[in-house]
């Protein structure tokens, strides 16, 4: 496997916690000693951040969704209005 790949897949296996504590160590000093390494670990978090916001969402839109099917039904949208206004 190429090298930067490598480098993406350990900072993933980094930032998710996923290191036991002596390679998490190593990892480290390696990117003390590597600004490209420290590049590449800020991409990653910053992917896997983007990709959980995109995972919210596509979840919000999916619940919002289900309270527009529930919202049709007469008994459900009585009990929330009787809780809400």
């Amino acid at each position: 496997m190429r090298k930067p790949l490598l480098d993406i897949q350990e900072a993933e296996r980094y930032l998710l916690k996923e290191m036991p504590a002596q390679e998490k160590r190593f990892f480290e000093a390696r990117m003390l000693a590597s600004p490209m390494l420290q590049a590449a670990v800020e991409e990653q978090r910053q992917a896997l951040r983007l990709i959980r916001l995109a995972a919210r969402d596509r979840q919000r839109e999916k619940l919002w969704g289900i309270y527009d099917q529930l919202a049709q039904d007469p008994s459900f949208a009585k009990t929330i209005h009787s809780i809400f206004y």
